[in-house]
């Protein structure tokens, strides 16, 4: 009976060591899965900033991008909209000029110098 007892409480002390080791491995366990979900929201952190960041500078080059497309197309539209007025008014001032001849009048001066400078400026146009 005493060596059953004795064997009881050798057993009952290996039993709560095994308890402890149990605690201790699963409190290490917890430790390192912390640190390990840590580690996982400091990359994923890091990885968003990194993300929203390039996304960012994308947009902005996107921006700088499309503003100057547009202000290049604004550009083209100007130029044939004024290319299109200097050949409308070298039209209007020649006609002008064309119904004065047959009636022996001249244009004065200043319409004479305005047509040949339209006649040279939609000559460079069609260049």
């Amino acid at each position: 009976a005493a060596q059953r007892e004795a064997t009881i409480g050798q057993l009952q002390v290996q039993l709560t060591t095994a308890r402890l080791q149990g605690q201790q491995i699963q409190h290490q366990a917890q430790t390192e899965r912390d640190q390990l979900v840590q580690q996982h929201q400091a990359f994923l952190q890091q990885t968003q900033q990194q993300f929203f960041q390039s996304q960012q500078q994308l947009q902005d080059q996107l921006r700088q991008a499309l503003g100057a497309a547009s202000q290049a197309q604004m550009q083209h539209v100007l130029l044939q909209s004024l290319a299109s007025l200097v050949v409308q008014c070298q039209r209007c001032l020649q006609g002008l000029a064309d119904r004065w001849i047959p009636q022996r009048m001249e244009l004065p001066m200043e319409c004479n110098n305005v047509i040949l400078l339209l006649n040279q400026a939609t000559g460079n146009l069609s260049a």
